[in-house]
């Protein structure tokens, strides 16, 4: 299965123009970073799959480990994965995406630069699930990001049908807070465009996500002029087509793939990705 995966990795990269990059990372659970803090004497966690997909595939495709990145700050107290929400922080995946961006020759502004809403408290998707009383008492703070610059959010059901949607959707399922960000995961493909972008050809990436990526949605709108957003497990190839005529008809300079580990594990993602591509 996991060299389906490289040569559906390897599939995606061959699309790009000589110096784009695809760029991936599988994202854990905030269950199993927090069982890391009740350790005596914890280590970390690690992840041997991403050394092996550097290894194999070709030489534009990177693969970081967000769970080597972020066990050093999460031992060090830092919040990088909520308590109630099984997602990490939104800074806790700008720590990752900061990454990820460098090895497309991209830089990212300072976390704080950007403007911030913080919703407190935020019970998330395991207190959802459990109506823990511990929970209850330890609510967690979500960090709502906005984009420096203006941007403009379309979703799309098919070429011809298209939604224009706020970046932020204050008005989410009280439940699922965490889906403030572009409304949470949905529709064949989203589309993030900045309104002051001049080039007649926008630089142009695509997130390859699941619901891990929604909080990373305003990093990645302030570097490229247009962000494509495309979920498998919503998407339509018979409404929008093949992705990669998406990736060709709006000339992707750099994709990254941003999932769970659930997702990333179980299969059916990739098979979807490879059913779609």
């Amino acid at each position: 299965m996991v060299f389906q995966q490289c040569s559906l990795f390897d599939a995606y990269a061959s699309l790009l123009p000589e110096d784009g990059v695809f760029v991936m990372t599988i994202v854990p659970n905030s269950l199993r970073a927090s069982r890391l803090l009740t350790y005596q004497n914890p280590t970390g966690m690690t992840s041997e799959i991403e050394p092996f997909i550097h290894a194999v595939t070709a030489n534009n495709v990177a693969a970081y480990s967000t769970a080597d990145l972020l066990s050093k700050p999460l031992l060090d107290g830092e919040y990088v994965f909520f308590r109630t929400d099984m997602h990490w922080t939104p800074y806790g995946a700008s720590l990752v995406v900061r990454q990820m961006l460098e090895e497309a020759g991209e830089s990212l502004p300072p976390y704080e630069d950007f403007p911030c809403i913080q919703e407190y408290p935020f019970l998330g998707t395991l207190y959802r699930d459990t109506q823990s009383k511990q929970m209850e008492e330890n609510p967690d703070t979500l960090d709502i990001l906005m984009p420096t610059r203006s941007v403009q959010v379309r979703r799309y059901t098919d070429p011809n049908t298209v939604e224009e949607i706020s970046f932020i959707q204050n008005d989410a399922n009280p439940r699922d807070r965490y889906t403030v960000y572009l409304g949470g995961p949905g529709g064949n493909l989203t589309m993030i465009e900045r309104t002051d972008a001049e080039s007649e050809k926008p630089k142009t990436c695509l997130i390859i996500t699941d619901s891990y990526g929604l909080c990373t949605a305003p990093f990645f709108a302030e570097v490229y002029d247009r962000v494509l957003l495309y979920d498998p497990r919503y998407y339509n190839k018979n409404q929008m087509g093949s992705v990669a005529n998406l990736i060709e008809q709006y000339l992707v300079t750099d994709i990254y793939m941003i999932i769970g580990e659930l997702h990333a594990f179980d299969g059916s993602f990739f098979q979807l990705c490879n059913r779609h591509f």
